[in-house]
């Protein structure tokens, strides 16, 4: 597949999906997706399906509409429509349509969403069709949490992704550095690493949701609960920011930049470190083919934690054939179908003994990917529901500290009477 955005930018896919890179050259697959899953889909079926990928001539949504025209192929007169719908209005849109008696019979949705459209009755409930398959103890633990609201089952797991600690090896060498083993070492190492325009460490603080995923990521690691950000875990991992930001060991700018923009950095050789999902794996490999990098286990605190960055895929209550989309839904998550769709997404399986395949488990960047996602974390039941507003809040401590406009107790004490008041509610 060749790795190009045809119809739209890598900022635009960002947006829409929070995703970026392509291609399978990596992993040079030719293999071919399984017949019927042999669920209940009918002939002359129609099966519509809502996501935010992009549209069918974009490198992602492509890789989409070939897994649907596989299924349809080997399912004679079955239909799958794919309707994309931009990432910025695609919950708003699909609550509408619930509320409208106008929903499709599938969508792909942001997997911390799954419980807020199962408490809007968008999503169906799929708990007998779930016990009848038999295979949700296939799946790393965080990712079929997240299909999960109040004990019952609302989705299947679509696809996975997780970060880790990105390195330039160059400099790394230049230092006589190892990669960090704790959050200690790696802000000690980003300040000896800072010389010139190169900071040694790049993330994302950038206003709303993906600004607080770096953040939390550290909070969670020195052992935090994300609905009591006020508390030492708190003070200890934005205490680090600022501090980061002091020392000149990354700048200020980094509430202004998005995960792309700390990408370019490290591409450029401007950044000698960067916390960064796999979403960018397969294009910097095309984009910088001479830069000699590594990535690495994220640094302990008092445990080690990453962030679970995955989608769903639901049936909604809406669905004019359950059984055609359940089909379909099982389809998607075939190993042989996965095998071939995943490197094209750029992205890792949710199900954990697909993880174990070689064609992930003996690459030496995406086994790294493979490990972590095993600490992976997402937010379940009320936090989940939730989450888009607590991330939001937590961004604006970030912003009020680093900015010097709060001191970090304050802020923390700010954003916590938010969640509280939030979560009450």
């Amino acid at each position: 597949m060749k790795s190009t955005f045809t119809s739209l930018s890598r900022r635009d896919l960002l947006r829409y999906a929070g995703i970026g890179g392509a291609g399978a050259a990596i992993f040079g697959i030719t293999g071919c997706g399984p017949g019927s899953s042999g669920g209940g889909g009918g002939d002359g079926a129609t099966i519509e399906i809502w996501d935010y990928y992009g549209p069918p001539d974009s490198i992602y949504g492509r890789a989409l509409q070939d897994l649907y025209e596989r299924y349809m192929k080997a399912n004679k007169g079955v239909k799958v429509d794919k309707r994309f719908v931009t990432f910025g209005e695609f919950n708003r849109l699909l609550l509408q349509s619930g509320a409208g008696g106008d929903l499709p019979d599938i969508a792909l949705v942001n997997a911390f969403d799954t419980g807020k459209f199962a408490q809007a009755g968008v999503a169906r409930e799929l708990t007998s069709q779930v016990e009848d398959w038999g295979k949700s103890g296939k799946y790393f633990e965080t990712s079929w949490g997240s299909t999960v609201y109040e004990d019952s089952n609302y989705a299947l797991p679509h696809v996975a992704d997780c970060y880790v600690l990105w390195y330039n090896v160059d400099h790394f060498k230049e230092a006589g550095f190892e990669p960090p083993k704790t959050w200690k070492e790696l802000g000690t190492m980003a300040e000896q690493l800072s010389q010139g325009d190169r900071i040694g460490f790049a993330f994302s603080a950038v206003e709303g949701v993906q600004g607080a995923t770096a953040w939390v990521i550290r909070f969670l690691a020195a052992g935090g609960d994300i609905t009591k950000v006020a508390s030492p875990a708190g003070e200890a991992a934005l205490q680090q920011w600022v501090d980061l930001v002091k020392s000149g060991a990354t700048s200020a700018s980094v509430l202004e930049w998005i995960e792309e923009d700390t990408y370019n950095r490290f591409k450029a050789g401007r950044a000698s470190m960067m916390l960064q999902s796999a979403s960018y794996v397969n294009v910097l490999k095309e984009e910088a083919p001479d830069l000699n990098w590594k990535v690495a286990l994220l640094p302990k605190d008092k445990v080690r934690a990453s962030f679970l960055s995955a989608e769903n895929l639901i049936i909604t209550s809406g669905a004019d054939d359950v059984d055609a989309s359940w089909d379909l839904m099982t389809y998607m998550q075939h190993p042989d179908v996965l095998k071939k769709y995943l490197p094209e997404r750029n992205k890792l399986p949710a199900r954990k003994d697909l993880a174990q395949d070689p064609l992930w488990s003996e690459d030496p960047i995406w086994s790294v990917f493979v490990d972590q996602l095993a600490t992976a974390w997402a937010p379940e039941g009320d936090v989940a529901v939730n989450s888009n507003e607590i991330f939001t809040y937590i961004q604006e401590a970030i912003q009020l500290a680093i900015s010097g406009s709060a001191s970090v107790s304050g802020a923390l004490k700010q954003t916590q009477q938010k969640i509280d008041k939030l979560m009450a509610a």
